[in-house]
């Protein structure tokens, strides 16, 4: 099976699901080669008002240190 993953934490790549032996295979790495693979930081879900009064929701990365 073809899978597409991506989370707050790693960038998309595809993966091959082999569900008989029950193990992936990453197939891409999205992340630019030339940089370190550090891990990214979790995303937080922020909420505020806009102008208008209403409220936006939004993904929020804080850097570590």
């Amino acid at each position: 099976m073809l899978v597409s993953y991506q989370s707050s934490t790693q960038p998309g790549d595809l993966w091959i699901y082999d569900a008989g032996a029950k193990s992936a295979t990453q197939l891409t790495f999205s992340a630019i080669a030339s940089l370190g693979a550090a891990k990214l930081p979790a995303s937080q879900v922020v909420h505020y008002k806009s102008f208008d009064g209403k409220i936006i929701s939004a993904f929020l990365w804080v850097p570590y240190n």
